[in-house]
């Protein structure tokens, strides 16, 4: 039997660790992923605060994106503003948590 493997035929965790190096994020790759679905989220509740739906989310969100508002081209200006938002964000956090994941 191999000495790398522990009981059942399995690697050992000390092994495994050995093995794989810890997964690391692609911080441009996830501030892209990020940033899109917050894009979206927030042309959403623009398009939805025309009919009266959330607008207090939106009249929040108004006070930090410039041009952000309840009709289609606030809600693509906040949109816009949501990605660049998102971006940073994800960016931010993939660099974290790859000098953690070290």
């Amino acid at each position: 039997m191999d000495d790398r493997r522990g009981r059942g035929g399995s690697p050992s965790l000390a092994t495994c660790r050995k093995m794989r190096p810890m997964n690391r994020f692609a911080p441009h790759a996830f501030g892209v992923a990020i940033g899109v679905l917050w894009a979206a989220y927030v042309l959403f509740c623009g398009i939805t605060a025309i009919f009266g739906w959330g607008s207090a989310l939106v009249e929040a969100l108004s006070s930090l994106y410039i041009g952000y508002g309840p009709s289609v081209l606030g809600a693509l200006a906040g949109a816009a503003w949501g990605f660049v938002d998102g971006y940073i964000a994800g960016l931010v956090i993939a660099w974290i948590y790859n000098r953690l994941a070290k």
